[in-house]
């Protein structure tokens, strides 16, 4: 079961790169990020509606949050997650056609790893605490040394854009947040569907004031474009937050961020290459990012594989 979670974790980072990129590209073709961020997050809404509506399970599950919610059980600012998704979202209808996946990859794998630590060092909800160990250290280490090898060496097009890195990254430090909050909604609810539902609902409202405000302010959308696949964020996005919900009580929110960085930067780089932004270069030294990336989650998972042998329960909650 570690084994499938690690799987689906990696999985899951490609699909943020996938994301990613077409939610910048329809922010592109919109001239609008906030509309490209209300229609990934509208239409991701739409979809879990439909699922929640047609799962009896999803039903009782959505009343057990009202009702926790209601009764405290479930704290009220729980629901930050959803703001949390909304920004992220955001941040890469705003940047990603400018700077390219891979640098979007940058930022967030920066603050992902930084805070999964913290996350984990702290413990939260239904999450043990982690003890912070020398090979966890060494691998956030190693992944913040990939990714700035990006920045430092690799990179010929950030340039004056550098200060848009800052979106990601505050995206990227709040993830391992939103996924400890998405996976104590999905133990106490007993659902996977329903913490998806609440935090695409609620970022959709947040992402429409805000649209409501640019909207006011003159800033129209350019065209619609007819490509379906445009439109097609939301729902991987819905997918990945149900997914998260998950694995990252199997996980642990270091070990979940550093497998989701390797698969967004292995995807990011083949997107890259394959469907470049616009004067973005793909250098040698994004692949040398790629591989001390894949080093970070080895040496941080390292002891896990060793004590993966049935141990008594107290003691794998340790690491």
């Amino acid at each position: 079961m570690r084994i499938l979670a690690m799987l689906a974790a990696f999985v899951g980072g490609a699909s943020m790169a996938v994301q990613g990129r077409i939610n910048g590209e329809l922010g592109v073709r919109f001239e609008n990020g906030y509309a490209a961020a209300l229609v990934s997050f509208g239409g991701g809404l739409i979809v879990l509606i439909a699922i929640a509506a047609m799962i009896p399970r999803s039903r009782r599950g959505f009343g057990r949050l009202v009702t926790a919610l209601r009764t405290g059980d479930i704290p009220w600012w729980h629901l930050v997650a959803g703001v949390i998704g909304g920004w992220f979202v955001i941040a890469q209808g705003l940047t990603i056609g400018v700077l390219g996946v891979a640098a979007f990859t940058i930022g967030t794998v920066a603050g992902q790893t930084i805070s999964a630590l913290v996350v984990d060092r702290i413990g939260f909800g239904v999450l043990p605490a982690r003890r912070v160990t020398l090979n966890r250290l060494a691998g956030a280490a190693i992944a913040i040394v990939a990714v700035s090898l990006t920045v430092v060496v690799g990179s010929t097009r950030i340039g004056g854009e550098m200060w848009l890195l800052l979106l990601p990254f505050i995206g990227g430090s709040l993830q391992p947040l939103q996924q400890a909050i998405l996976g104590s909604m999905q133990r106490k609810t007993q659902d996977v569907v329903t913490p998806s539902l609440a935090n695409f609902a609620l970022g959709t409202a947040v992402i429409a004031l805000v649209c409501v405000v640019v909207f006011a302010g003159g800033t129209g959308i350019r065209e619609l474009p007819t490509e379906w696949w445009l439109y097609s964020g939301g729902l991987i996005g819905a997918v990945f937050i149900a997914v998260a919900a998950v694995v990252v009580q199997k996980l642990g929110t270091l070990l979940m961020s550093l497998l989701l960085i390797s698969g967004q930067v292995i995807a990011a780089l083949v997107l890259d290459l394959v469907l470049p932004a616009e004067g973005q270069e793909v250098t040698a030294w994004s692949f040398v990012s790629a591989g001390f990336t894949l080093v970070a989650v080895i040496v941080s998972s390292w002891r896990r594989f060793r004590r993966s042998a049935p141990a008594p329960a107290e003691a794998t909650t340790r690491v």
